[in-house]
């Protein structure tokens, strides 16, 4: 049994290195897209098939419309390593200008996991390290940006909401509030920046298994040739340009949407 926060070493291969490429051409197109020089969504197709050799993502596909909304949206197999053999959870459902956030995040052997509800009634899905719960991000609140202060919650309180991912299905609850239900919730919980800083980590974790040595800034990563520096203002900058995505779709995309006849 490996140790919790044991580094199984990554081969960042000719289909790793085209994982990254699609990322990044992906964001090249969304950024773009948010700037006005860009009409057309960013092509998500690549970033569809798009993995790196530890991806706990089995399969994904693009769609449009899931469960009773009509946005970009992929739809994903996510591998619960705790599921009975031959069982696989049902599919989720993500923007795929979150998605290629998610893709970026697993580059160091970071994963996306399922776990229990605190009343065992649903799983979610959150972001870990390679190995048990080390980490154990709930991806909502990343996907929301939630502050400490909030919960993240099914913006229309389905009871199946725990399959969607998407950011106009997600909003913020005081934990105040959530209190006031007489439901539980942590005093405090975690940001995104942890989330950020945690992979980051497993990055200069996996360069230092793979390199031997100490950790610099100079430190890059075989195959892929980004230090943890630029990696962690990768991530930064994925995320803005998700969360800025969603911002111009939601005010324009569906407005021009429901302009057709």
């Amino acid at each position: 049994m490996p140790r919790k926060n044991s580094t199984p070493l990554i081969e960042y291969d000719r289909p790793a290195r085209e994982a990254y490429a699609a990322c990044l051409n992906y964001l090249k197109q969304a950024a773009a897209y948010v700037q006005g020089k860009r009409e057309t969504l960013p092509d998500a197709s690549p970033i569809v098939s798009a993995r790196f050799p530890q991806s706990s993502i089995l399969s994904a596909s693009l769609v449009e419309e899931a469960r009773g909304l009509r946005w970009p949206t992929i739809e994903a197999v996510i591998h619960d390593q705790s599921a009975p053999p031959g069982e696989v959870r049902s599919k989720r459902y993500f923007d795929p200008w979150y998605f290629v956030a998610m893709l970026l995040m697993e580059i160091a052997g970071g994963r996306f996991r399922f776990d229990r509800s605190n009343r065992r009634q649903f799983f979610y899905v959150a972001y870990a390290g390679p190995v048990g719960r080390e980490g154990n991000f709930y991806l909502r609140r990343i996907i929301a940006n939630t502050p400490p202060w909030a919960d993240t919650r099914d913006s229309k309180g389905k009871d199946d909401a725990h399959y969607d991912y998407r950011r106009p299905t997600l909003s913020w609850v005081l934990k105040d509030v959530v209190k006031a239900m007489g439901q539980d919730t942590r005093r405090q919980s975690r940001v995104r920046d942890e989330a950020v800083l945690f992979a980051v980590r497993l990055f200069e974790r996996q360069i230092g298994a793979q390199s031997g040595k100490r950790v610099t800034r100079a430190s890059k990563m075989p195959g892929l040739n980004i230090s943890p520096a630029a990696y962690q203002e990768l991530l930064g900058y994925a995320l803005y340009v998700a969360d800025a995505m969603h911002e111009k779709f939601s005010l324009e995309g569906r407005s021009a949407a429901s302009a057709k006849p």
